[in-house]
């Protein structure tokens, strides 16, 4: 029977346990986008991107998806 320290192994391709480097910080770059300034401000009132997410802001992306194409929708 094996016992719990025989259950584990090493992922040589995973990260080093000991790295300084921060993982709990992702830099994301400034991109252009074409919406209109007034949508992306309600847009930024109606979602919070740090929200508490289960899926890793999947859902959070989505919902902000889905309110995108509601708000171009509106405008035609």
């Amino acid at each position: 029977m094996e016992g719990p320290r025989e259950q584990y192994s090493i992922d040589w391709e995973g990260p080093c346990p000991h790295s300084k480097t921060d993982l709990d910080n992702v830099m994301v770059p400034q991109i252009d986008v074409n919406i209109p300034l007034d949508i992306l401000q309600h847009l930024g009132e109606s979602i919070d991107p740090p929200a508490a997410s289960e899926l890793f802001g999947v859902d959070i992306y989505l919902i902000c998806l889905c309110w995108l194409q509601e708000a171009r929708e509106g405008q035609h």
